[in-house]
């Protein structure tokens, strides 16, 4: 009842590919609670399997059983997984199916939410991505199963799961692709087996003899090509990710933003591996448990000498806080040309030139001093308001940046004195106190309190946020291993007055929501402190270790001023009067300006790697080898693998036959590309006239594989005395039969024209 005709083997195979990419989407951890994924794989193959076995079953029917299926199974795996989101306290007591319809109702309340287009509950969003994760890889399980079992198709079997696991691989780190190897390693074996079983089947239906260990001898040397392929294809990316096929990819990608942003308002809180890890940071940084950053190395960036040295790189600047993490919320997106100017010269600052060199791939969201202003490539910047888009929050550049890649910056850097930010009278303007002093109705009183306990006795905006920042230093202990924040806890709340340890997320956002709740307009910045000195070089050298938020307080007529409330870094340190900041701007009266083209010559490019240790190249993206080199590479392997499928798919299955049956074989092979299979009543002789009606002039040659074969599978004559003589007719009839396919292909796709 239940026997795949393509063999055990290859059902392990479509189990093992679709555990990949369950144990892919596990690893990156996106939400609590996805180990449930292992079990509905594992009861979506087995559906598959047995739905598919039954070929009396129509295919309408056994997909609308494994949908019902699917449903019940997901529900049930999502209802063990309550306690990752819901109170303990309010679960006790309540039977399976009790939970079962508590996460219907969870689902249900959280589509409510969504259709309203306002915002969603983070622990019912993760929830709800939980049971929709688990549904959705039950229904991939069982569709590729069901298309080995039913049809031995191994697209069918390939693309859905393969699809999944480059999407969940395409956002996440790159040290997570030993995972798509295993999957190309299992997909390649799979694609021999389905194969073999057409043939076996084939064969057997034309009464062809093959050799008892013929699955043996494929599924090796199906695993020795699938290492090859896998193998050459593992070093030749390097050289293919620049050019024109990038930028076709960025446009690809780029075009899916606005679903991305939608996406994002569902599931809010999502854990993006982007903290240490990545080049850029999303519409949304949630606050979570614990951290661990790696030492990869990120990018280098060499400061001009005359101006003042930038404490921090940005990345992205965040502006609502929901109780459980920070979003951006762009108003407009504006696309500059090289040398276009972004940010507003607000008083007391001065232009900072850098030259910033990625280690990364395909580099898009760009590393700049705070304020950036100008860069010397194409950028598109999201702003939040403000005059002549002065409000920027990140920007990108137009066409991604390849590895190694580099491009300059100008940013306004403020270096206002104390006396003068405390002498600050000015209202803010109107699109400042509506962006950078909301708080959510999350925030509990007792926090409002807090920030006006602390700041008691102050008289102006920064004698109150230098409290706050003083406070926070003290108050909380700096820590990277921390619990899980509780569901439905404020995240500021609870680490102020509960958990009172943490990393510099919590600390920026703690400042954030105590200065916005004393009226003080403010925004958490996300990307890189200021790195070590590589002193051969001269440049500031980031690694994923450098990874951190700060706050920024807008005073009006001088912008933007970071502060750094993390108790682990060193405190900013300010001109006191006026005469001292008007000292530093005189030291970079006359920056020097950025070129449209001008980038590091190739000289410094090779300075500013060789201070990397093997460790740091390797854990960077690897050696920048020459792309021609990896182009010839990669060609090289591709017909390698051709080369090696070839052998596989055409001599492999012959051995082992006598000389009749190989020539035999491989006269019908052939003869069935010219649209001329043996039918069923067919004889040898009968099949191999009718050949010979299309190239009369080989009637001989056909007449000796045919009439050997007989006689040695009827007339129990063996053919090894004549293999030399059917050799040579095979090679005599060879290249008549395949000009004659090639004839017969053409003038039927110019008759179907």
């Amino acid at each position: 009842m239940v026997k795949p005709q393509s063999g055990w083997s290859s059902i392990v195979l479509v189990a093992l590919m679709l555990l990949t990419v369950a144990w892919s989407i596990e690893v990156v951890g996106w939400v609590p609670g996805l180990g449930i994924l292992t079990p509905a794989v594992l009861a979506g193959v087995a559906v598959g399997l047995v739905l598919g076995s039954q070929a009396w079953l129509p295919a309408s029917l056994a997909h609308g059983w494994s949908i019902v299926l699917g449903l019940v199974t997901s529900t049930f795996l999502a209802s063990t997984t309550l306690a990752d989101f819901a109170p303990a306290a309010s679960l006790e007591g309540l039977s399976r199916l009790e939970r079962m319809g508590l996460v219907r109702d969870w689902f249900l309340s959280w589509l409510a939410d969504a259709l309203q287009v306002g915002a969603v509950r983070n622990d019912m969003a993760n929830l709800v991505f939980v049971l929709e994760m688990t549904l959705l890889l039950w229904l991939i399980a069982y569709i590729c199963t069901w298309f080995v079992v039913r049809y031995l198709s191994w697209w069918g079997a390939v693309l859905p799961s393969g699809f999944a696991l480059v999407l969940n691989l395409y956002y996440a780190p790159q040290k997570y692709l030993a995972y798509l190897a295993f999957f190309l390693l299992c997909a390649l074996i799979l694609a021999v087996q389905t194969h073999l079983a057409l043939q076996l089947e084939r064969w057997r239906r034309e009464h062809i003899g093959y050799s008892a260990d013929i699955t043996f001898g494929f599924l090796r040397d199906g695993l020795l090509v699938a290492v090859v392929v896998i193998a050459l294809g593992w070093i030749t990316p390097t050289g293919l990710g620049s050019g024109r096929f990038r930028d076709l990819l960025y446009r690809l990608t780029g075009s899916t933003r606005g679903a991305q942003e939608q996406f994002n308002r569902l599931f809010p809180s999502l854990n993006y591996p982007i903290r240490g890890g990545g080049t850029a940071f999303g519409p949304n940084m949630p606050l979570g448990g614990s951290i661990k950053l790696g030492n990869s190395v990120i990018f280098d960036a060499q400061v001009d000498a005359t101006g003042p040295t930038p404490r921090y790189w940005r990345l992205a600047a965040f502006d609502s806080y929901d109780g459980a993490g920070w979003s951006r919320h762009p108003e407009r997106s504006v696309a500059g040309d090289p040398l276009d100017t972004l940010a507003v010269p607000y008083a007391q600052t001065v232009p900072v030139t850098q030259t910033i060199r990625t280690f990364q791939k395909d580099t898009r969201q760009l590393f700049a001093a705070p304020q950036p202003s100008q860069f010397s490539v194409a950028v598109t910047a999201e702003t939040g308001g403000g005059p002549n888009a002065a409000d920027v929050l990140t920007v990108d550049s137009v066409a991604p940046l390849a590895q190694g890649e580099s491009y300059q910056a100008i940013s306004r850097a403020t270096i206002a004195d104390v006396e003068s930010l405390r002498a600050v009278a000015e209202a803010d303007p109107a699109w400042v106190r509506e962006r950078y002093t909301a708080l959510p109705p999350t925030v509990p009183e007792r926090v409002s309190d807090l920030a006006a306990e602390v700041t008691i006795g102050t008289t102006n905006r920064f004698d109150r946020a230098s409290a706050i920042e003083a406070y926070l230093r003290g108050a909380i202990a700096y820590s990277e291993t921390i619990s899980d924040p509780p569901s439905g806890r404020d995240r500021v709340d609870w680490v102020l007055f509960d958990e009172k340890r943490g990393y510099c997320d919590y600390y920026s956002s703690a400042f954030v929501v105590l200065s916005r709740a004393v009226g003080i307009p403010a925004r958490m910045a996300a990307g890189y402190a200021q790195g070590e000195h590589v002193t051969e070089s001269g440049a500031w050298r980031q690694r994923e270790s450098d990874a951190h938020t700060w706050a920024e307080v807008f005073f009006p007529g001088y912008g933007w001023v970071e502060f750094e409330p993390t108790a682990s870094e060193t405190l900013i340190a300010r001109p006191s009067s006026p005469a001292e900041s008007e000292a530093l701007a005189q030291a970079d009266a006359n920056p020097p300006p950025v070129e449209r083209d001008e980038v590091l010559p190739a000289e410094d490019l090779a300075e500013a790697r060789d201070p990397l240790d093997p460790a740091a190249a390797e854990a960077a993206g690897g050696a920048t080898a020459d792309p021609r080199a990896l182009w010839l590479l990669g060609v090289l392997g591709l017909v390698a693998g051709v080369a090696g499928l070839g052998f596989v798919v055409w001599d492999r299955p012959l051995r082992g036959l006598s000389p009749a049956e190989g020539a035999f074989a491989r006269f019908v092979r052939v003869g069935s590309w010219l649209g001329l299979r043996p039918g069923a009543g067919d004889t040898p002789f009968e099949y191999g006239e009718r050949v010979a009606g299309i190239i009369p002039e080989r009637e001989t040659e056909i007449a000796t594989i045919t009439g050997a074969y007989v006689r040695e599978r009827f007339g129990r004559r063996a053919s090894d005395g004549h293999a030399a003589r059917l050799s040579q007719s095979w090679h005599a009839l060879r290249r008549p039969l395949f000009a004659a396919a090639t004839r017969i292909g053409l003038h039927r796709l110019r008759r179907r024209r």
